[in-house]
This record gives structure tokens, C-alpha cells and sequence, in this order.
């Protein structure tokens, strides 16, 4: 382009005999500039959609390591022997309980699994879903003892029904710096009485039975209704979960009481040694541990379960598939009312 305009530059000024005068200067000159910005630009937006295949190629090939990694399709071998990493890294409600349970047993029906890490990342949750969890854990522990050992690594974070999962589990390993404990029950929801007052907003509610209504957002609870929820309902609770992790740790009630006033540790805090945690060990060296202790080959794969929807290797490859949708509104802000929570304050 630019060498075209210049062709018509110099045949111009041979047809004016060599000579332009000061206003067709400036306009050949303007039209020159012009063209030379538009071929800048055009080499800039060929570059540009140059990085941008090259970034969206990278990611494809991303993603199908990931997809193959999922399937167990390393290097062309499909269902290699592994072993499966599941992870409890939500908030635990009865719909995640639900699909952790349902992966924990697949898991376990597959043949290519030789052993199972459950690695825990939560700080807890309901006490159903939370229990649900542990007694299938604990059952499928004891069921798979002699055939694929099944270990629990607290890799960031098991508080509260989190522990509580944990506390079944044969040896619980930790990174040092993970968090553990956190053994009591919580109950709350926000009070706006002061506010509804001066502005003028009321409640009006018609129950048959004197305690059918307890919480209120625009009243405190009378103190008889606290001593009933307290008694009948918190302490009765957290006597379950007391007697859940006393048998899981096998410890005296007196030593358990130490431990469970609702406090977090440190795993590699020395008074929590053989108590909360029996070793603290290191990721890798936990891998390593587990390949010794199963007599499994220093290579064999370790293979990263989900709990996400795949729908199809093609969704996976696209990054399309759907998370969990989990309903967990109850369990982000204290405006709950009323409810349980076996979970990290």
C-alpha cells in the first residue's frame, strides 16, 4: 500500500513537471501518514489474533490433561492403577453429604483403585449431614481394612463436623499447619428488636403449642425458652458429637473435655499430639507414606476425584461442566434462625 502511494506521489509530480504545490504537499504527505498507520495496525491486529489461538490452544491442551487425569487416562493407559484423592473442601450440607457418600462408594467399587485419601479442607457444617459422613466413612474404613486402606489427610482445615469426620478415621494425619477441633455446637440468628421499635414494625404470629415458636428476628427468646432450647436441644447435641469423637479417638471423657470447648488448634501444636491429630507429615511425605504402607509401586498415579458435574469429555476439555448446586444459604451469614450449625465460629 505504501509503496503503491508513493508510485502516485512521483507520477504526480512528473505530470506537474517536478513540481507540487504547498497545499497537494501536505495532502499527499497527510494521505502517506494515513496509510502507514492503517498497515501499522493491521500487523498489530494480526498479532493480537495470533496470541489469542496460541493462549486458547494452550488452554485446550490444559484442559484435556485435566479430562484425562480425571478419567485416569494417563500417557493412552485407561484405567491404570491409582491412587483416588477425594477431597471435602464445601461447607457440608445433606446435599453435599449426599454426593461425597455416593463418590466415597463408587470410589471404593473401583477395581484400579488400590488405596483411598480422603483429604479434608472444611469447617464443617450441619450435624445429620456431618454424621452422615463420618458413620459411612468410618463403616467403609472397616470394610475395606485388608483390601484398599482407606487414610484422611487434614490438609487446611477440619473444624467442628468436619473433626467430627476425622475422629472416625483410624490415624489422622495433618499438614502442620492445618486447623483442627472446634468440638461444639452453635445456634443463632440476628435480633432486630431495638429497630423494629423505632420504626414501628411488628410481629404478629398464631401457633398451637406453647414452644412451636421460639426464634423471632424482631424479639429476643424469654428465658425459659432458652433453658428449654439449651437443654433439650444444644446439650443434647453436643453429647452425641462428645460421644461420636470419644469412641473415634478411643479417650477418656476427661481428657475429651479438655479439648472440647468449642477451641481451634494448630495440628503441629504439641498439646494435641495423639489427641486431635496422631501425626503431622508434610503432603508429599504423606504420599510417599501411603505408597509404602500399601506396598504400591513408587510410581503408581494419584488421581484427583470431583465432586463436579461432568457431563461429557467434551464439557470437560471447554471448561463448560457445572459445579454443585449447592444450597448453602443457610450456612454463609448469622441471619439464620435457628439453625444447627457443627461448625467453625
Amino acid at each position: 500500500m505504501l509503496d503503491t502511494l508513493r508510485d502516485q506521489i512521483s507520477k504526480n509530480i512528473a505530470d506537474k513537471d517536478g513540481s507540487l504545490s504547498n497545499e497537494e504537499q501536505n495532502l499527499l504527505k497527510g494521505e502517506y501518514k494515513l496509510a502507514r498507520l492503517r498497515l501499522v495496525s493491521q500487523r498489530i491486529m494480526v498479532l493480537f489474533f495470533l496470541l489469542f489461538e496460541l493462549i486458547f490452544f494452550a488452554y485446550i491442551a490444559y484442559r484435556m490433561t485435566m479430562a484425562f487425569n480425571e478419567a485416569g487416562l494417563i500417557n493412552g493407559t485407561p484405567n491404570k492403577e491409582h491412587v483416588a484423592i477425594l477431597t471435602l473442601d464445601e461447607a457440608i450440607t445433606d446435599k453435599y453429604a449426599d454426593k461425597f457418600i455416593s463418590k466415597m462408594i463408587e470410589i471404593t467399587k473401583n477395581e484400579d483403585v488400590k488405596a483411598i485419601i480422603i483429604k479434608l479442607r472444611s469447617p464443617g457444617g450441619t450435624p445429620v449431614a456431618s454424621w452422615n459422613i463420618a458413620d459411612t466413612f468410618s463403616s467403609l474404613q472397616k470394610e475395606f481394612l485388608n483390601k484398599k486402606p482407606i487414610y484422611l489427610y487434614v490438609d487446611s482445615m477440619a473444624a467442628s463436623g468436619s473433626y467430627m469426620i476425622a475422629s472416625q478415621s483410624n490415624y489422622i494425619y495433618a499438614n502442620r499447619f492445618a486447623v483442627v477441633g472446634s468440638i461444639g455446637v452453635i445456634m443463632e440468628h440476628m435480633v432486630f428488636e431495638g429497630l423494629a421499635k423505632k420504626i414501628g414494625i411488628g410481629e404478629e404470629t398464631l401457633t398451637a403449642g406453647e414452644y412451636k415458636k421460639v426464634f423471632s428476628t424482631l424479639s429476643y427468646m424469654k428465658p425459659e425458652q432458652k433453658e428449654r432450647v439449651q437443654k433439650e436441644v444444644l446439650d443434647v447435641m453436643y453429647e452425641g458429637f462428645l460421644k461420636v469423637v470419644e469412641r473415634g479417638r478411643k479417650l477418656d471423657r476427661k481428657t475429651l473435655n479438655e479439648y472440647a470447648e468449642g477451641r481451634i488448634f494448630i495440628a503441629q501444636d504439641k498439646r494435641v499430639e495423639g489427641i486431635l491429630v496422631d501425626k503431622v507429615i508434610d503432603w508429599t511425605k504423606f504420599k510417599k507414606l501411603v505408597i509404602e504402607k500399601t506396598n504400591l509401586e513408587d510410581n503408581i498415579l494419584f488421581n484427583r476425584y470431583s465432586l463436579k458435574k461432568q457431563k461429557s469429555l467434551t464439557q470437560s476439555l471447554i471448561g463448560s461442566s457445572l459445579d454443585l448446586n449447592l444450597n448453602i444459604e443457610n450456612l454463609k451469614s448469622n441471619s439464620t434462625i435457628g439453625m444447627i450449625k457443627w461448625e467453625q465460629p
